[in-house]
């Protein structure tokens, strides 16, 4: 962005569909809009809209933020060369460049039909010790234990795409430690974000759109209390 990269630990994203509608992640919320755009590289992106979530870590992510949307919404040419999108201004400056990320590889969403399991990685850090995180499905359904309480949730899939409708958590009290009511905070947070699966190695991954991978063994009958 303006020549700089994005602050470490951040995730920006746009994606475009074939009916005049983008979206992605800016860094802590999502947003999306409609936009026009031509051969001749002409863009344009009228109305953006964005959640509203304020995040404090990393420091600087919501300038970075502020200042993403401004530019994209100030963008009135585009150029795509090889795997770079470059966004110019008015000026002929370059103020944004994306690299383009690798096609999921197609999936059959009815393979997780009747699956169930157990997170073993949660973007790089293994859950807390003495927890289990669990997920198992149903046709459109999921239900597990997000360490600390039960939680039931709705799911549309398409091939790799994979969206969690809404995350019910199941109990409203219950007595766990500090550390595993934050990881159960972190991880049905994610949840709400995850936008395709992967099935590869005997291992389920969901890839979240703020960059986050979600990565859970299965589980048989004779694994579960």
């Amino acid at each position: 962005m303006h020549g700089a990269a994005p602050i470490p630990g951040t995730h920006v994203t746009i994606a475009f569909d074939d009916d005049g509608r983008f979206g992605g992640f800016a860094g802590c919320n999502g947003y999306g809009g409609g936009y026009t755009a031509n051969q001749r590289g002409r863009f344009e992106a009228p109305t953006i809209e964005q959640q509203l979530m304020a995040c404090t870590d990393p420091v600087g992510v919501m300038d970075q933020e502020s200042a993403f949307v401004a530019a994209l919404a100030q963008a009135v040419t585009y150029r795509i060369v090889d795997d770079l999108l470059e966004f110019q201004d008015n000026t002929g400056a370059t103020t944004l460049s994306f690299v383009r990320q690798p096609t999921a590889p197609p999936m059959n969403p009815d393979e997780l039909i009747g699956s169930t399991w157990r997170l073993v990685d949660f973007d790089g850090e293994p859950p807390a010790p003495g927890s289990s995180l669990t997920i198992a499905f149903r046709d459109g359904e999921a239900s597990g234990s997000a360490g600390c309480r039960s939680y039931r949730a709705t799911y549309q899939a398409d091939d790799s795409e994979f969206h969690f409708v809404f995350v019910e958590m199941l109990q409203t009290e219950v007595n766990c430690p500090e550390v595993l009511a934050l990881q159960e905070g972190r991880y049905t947070t994610a949840l709400s974000w995850v936008q395709r699966f992967v099935l590869a190695d005997g291992q389920l991954e969901f890839h979240t759109s703020r960059g986050e991978v979600l990565t859970f063994e299965p589980l048989t009958e004779s694994d579960l209390p």
